[in-house]
């Protein structure tokens, strides 16, 4: 079950999300915006509490932007950081997970104009 938490930061109103994934294949963490908007990551968060490591796939739609193996009982924060910040675009944002197993992500996010 996923939480989402709102609230305003410079005139925006930042996102926060928290959910898990836990069957190999793609799973929709944001789901593409309304046309002429983007959403834009500050921050995102995976964590395997898994007893194997794991390798995740991020996607923009179909487009990989970021592969990496996740060890057992890691934590890892994908550089996102101002001025830097991710825009997605039209995309949907997807985790795919390689195997089967419990990982735990959470995200921060604001719609901003495309």
């Amino acid at each position: 079950m996923s939480t989402v938490v709102t609230r305003a930061v410079i005139g925006r109103p930042l996102q926060f999300l928290v959910d898990f994934a836990t069957v190999a294949g793609d799973k929709t963490i944001l789901p593409a915006p309304s046309p002429g908007l983007t959403h834009r990551l500050v921050s995102l968060t995976l964590s395997n509490p898994a007893a194997t490591a794991n390798t995740l796939t991020l996607k923009l739609g179909a487009t990989t932007i970021w592969k990496l193996i996740l060890a057992a009982g890691a934590t890892h924060s994908p550089p996102i950081a101002h001025p830097h910040l991710w825009p997605t675009g039209a995309n949907a944002l997807v985790l795919t997970l390689a195997a089967a197993s419990l990982v735990e992500y959470s995200v921060a996010y604001y719609l901003d104009a495309a």
